[in-house]
């Protein structure tokens, strides 16, 4: 196959995985998981005990980056995009706070059983008991599953050398969202696989069917995840909008089924 060639089917591929995950409408659960969790008081209780403490490592994580990381890096910038070098490095420094912060926080292991009750929860009130409480749930329960995907190898690699997208003025920081958001969306159905029992290649298959529909969602997450302070509910929102995205697709009889 020619270049040429390899060009076009990429560029089909892409427009396809576009398609997708503009019509899916699963770029909308990470923000419905706010709403949820919002008029959900009964689940304000494991958040509220962890909440401090992270808020705790945000603020002081983005405070420090922003007064020492700031300004040499707008400088440079500037250098190669004149004044907007001041703008782009905005979203650089976020990105830098929001990976310290989240490699701190999972290190520490603040609230990481908190966020799986949150999951849990959303998942049984919504009427997927019977998921939650199965036999493989009473395995997944003692897995924490976002530590193993965040801390993963892989994941930190793409992470970092996804950084300096965020240089590029525009176009940088969508891009640095589209491809860092996949794999988040995945780790927040790490739980939901456990609980179909699907062996690695049957979440690699069941996700690889869906991409653009993960893409979309995890940019998303990746997107909130980066808002200063604040944005560190998102671990909280994102798994409650990955719960309602799983009991919807448990409900139109999705192809994850249990392995036998």
């Amino acid at each position: 196959m020619s270049v040429q060639d390899q060009a076009k089917s990429y560029a089909y591929q892409g427009l396809a995985i576009g398609k997708q995950a503009a019509l899916s409408g699963t770029y909308l659960y990470p923000l419905r998981g706010i709403v949820y969790l919002a008029s959900s008081p009964s689940l304000y209780k494991p958040l509220l005990q962890t909440l401090a403490p992270r808020l705790a490592i945000a603020f002081t994580t983005a405070v420090f980056l922003f007064l020492f990381t700031y300004l040499p890096q707008a400088t440079i910038l500037t250098l190669f995009s004149g004044p907007l070098g001041f703008a782009s490095a905005i979203p650089l420094v976020l990105s830098e706070a929001g990976f310290v912060t989240n490699i701190v926080v999972r290190i520490i292991g603040v609230g990481e059983g908190a966020i799986d009750e949150v999951f849990d929860k959303v998942l049984i009130a919504e009427g997927m008991g019977n998921l939650v409480q199965s036999s493989s749930a009473a395995q997944s329960s003692k897995r924490r599953f976002l530590p193993k995907v965040s801390l993963s190898k892989e994941g930190l690699v793409r992470y970092l050398i996804s950084l300096p997208l965020n240089l590029l003025p525009i176009l940088g920081t969508p891009l640095f969202f589209l491809l860092n958001g996949t794999k988040l969306a995945e780790s927040l159905h790490a739980r939901y696989f456990s609980y179909k029992s699907l062996t690695g290649e049957q979440q690699h298959e069941f996700v690889k069917e869906r991409y653009g529909e993960y893409t979309a969602f995890g940019a998303v997450g990746v997107a909130l995840g980066m808002v200063p302070v604040v944005g560190t509910l998102a671990a909280w929102t994102n798994a409650v909008g990955a719960a309602l995205w799983a009991r919807d697709l448990e409900r139109k009889g999705a192809s994850a089924k249990k392995a036998e």
